[in-house]
């Protein structure tokens, strides 16, 4: 009886490692599954990286072209550096005329006690300007 014991003990033993090796398999091939499916979605979204840096870098001869043809047709040698830095400089000079005469027409505004909107509709201006 305990030769009989011992041994059901042993097959549900290696019945139990048949079982436990059998579902690791089973979760190994899930994960890589799972690995080449993201695998597969990182290639894909490479690929469309890919074609999006050729793209700008057509985009980006094309602009250097243009450039360089409206630089013979205008008979200039600005590079793009010195035209936007020529740009900024003069953007940051428009802002503080602007910037001055809101404060000219603040004043006015305060004096007369009124609203600056009343300060430039007198004067033949509309906020938008």
């Amino acid at each position: 009886m305990a030769a009989i014991l011992f041994s059901l003990y042993k097959c549900h033993d290696k019945a139990e490692q048949i079982f436990l090796t059998y579902k690791s398999n089973v979760l190994i091939a899930a994960i890589n599954r799972e690995r080449l499916s993201s695998m597969n979605y990182l290639e894909i979204q490479l690929d469309k990286k890919q074609k999006q840096i050729k793209e700008y870098q057509n985009m980006n001869g094309n602009l250097v072209k243009t450039f360089e043809h409206l630089t013979v047709e205008k008979k200039t040698d600005e590079t793009p550096k010195n035209i936007s830095s020529t740009y900024i400089k003069e953007l940051k000079e428009y802002n503080e005329l602007r910037d001055a005469g809101l404060r000219l027409a603040q004043i006015i505004a305060d004096e007369k006690q009124c609203k600056i909107k009343d300060v430039f509709e007198e004067i033949g201006y509309s906020m938008k300007d």
